[in-house]
């Protein structure tokens, strides 16, 4: 089955490549989701795309998360227009891109509570077509998908290079782990799904979760699941603000060395490896939005 998707995702880059009217290859497509609600997808988000730009990546962010889209707010940035309105078709993924933190771009996903955005199967294809036009910008997507079994999640899933599929240590993250993982790898095209075991206290504990689930995959699903790694307990990752100044985010810590070196063994991903060389990483890059 792997080897089956992994050929679907090459042939939609060779038709791409193919096509005279794109010179360049879609990014690539690293998918952020979460078991259940609060499990940490958007922090996770976050600081792997400026982890992933801090190493030399072309990155852009994507607050595709239609239940809970928080990025720009977090990250300090004033937005106009959203995915939303790619969505919609009023407007095209490089008119709502606005520069974050780091030198990373963020297509923001704001909207009201009582503006439901138009997930509709139509409307997920252009949003995804027209983030396959950011190959010229961008090396990576990083997509946070919040989590739930909906068909928005599922589309997503799907189109993924890479799936990072986010837990806690508690019982129901774990079953709500194993079903996202039953219901979005039911496909044909199954995507490369890894866990990412988010504030473990320690190695023992994020090992005996991925032990649980791989087990359970292996078992019922016929699925080698396979281990992202963990992070480390750190309420202190996101820094409050400081009233009227801007949002910075904390560079130190365990729980940022953690992301450094998940980033660094993406960008050795062979799903994931930009198609061209990357860029030099800049000599210093200030976490502040």
């Amino acid at each position: 089955m792997h080897d089956q998707a992994k050929g679907l995702r090459d042939l939609v880059r060779e038709r791409s490549l193919a096509d005279p009217g794109r010179l360049y290859p879609p990014p690539r497509k690293l998918v952020i989701g979460g078991a259940k609600g609060g499990v940490g997808t958007t922090t996770v988000a976050i600081r792997l795309a400026l982890a992933l730009a801090r190493l030399g990546a072309r990155v852009v962010l994507v607050d595709a998360d239609m239940n809970r889209a928080d990025i720009a707010n977090i990250c300090g940035l004033e937005v106009r227009e959203t995915i939303a309105d790619v969505l919609s078709s009023r407007r095209t993924v490089h008119e709502v891109l606005v520069r974050g933190p780091a030198g990373i771009q963020v297509a923001p996903g704001n909207w009201s509570p009582h503006s439901v955005p138009d997930c509709s199967p139509p409307a997920q294809e252009r949003l995804l077509r027209e983030l396959d036009r950011l190959g010229r910008h961008a090396d990576l997507l990083v997509l946070d998908v919040g989590s739930g079994l909906s068909q928005v999640v599922r589309g997503f899933w799907r189109v993924a290079d890479r799936v990072l599929l986010t837990t806690v240590t508690d019982n129901l993250s774990i079953m709500d782990a194993y079903a996202s993982i039953k219901v979005f790898t039911a496909d044909a095209d199954r995507p490369p799904v890894q866990t990412l075991v988010n504030r473990a206290p320690h190695d023992e504990a994020a090992d005996h979760v991925h032990r649980r689930l791989a087990t359970a995959c292996r078992r019922f699903l016929n699925l080698e699941l396979e281990a992202a790694g963990w992070l480390p307990e750190d309420p202190d990752s996101l820094a409050p603000p400081a009233a009227s100044e801007p949002f910075r985010f904390d560079a130190a810590g365990p729980f940022a060395a953690a992301i450094d070196d998940l980033a660094a063994r993406l960008l050795q991903d062979d799903e994931l490896r930009p198609a061209v060389s990357l860029r030099s990483p800049p000599r210093a890059a200030h976490l502040v939005a």
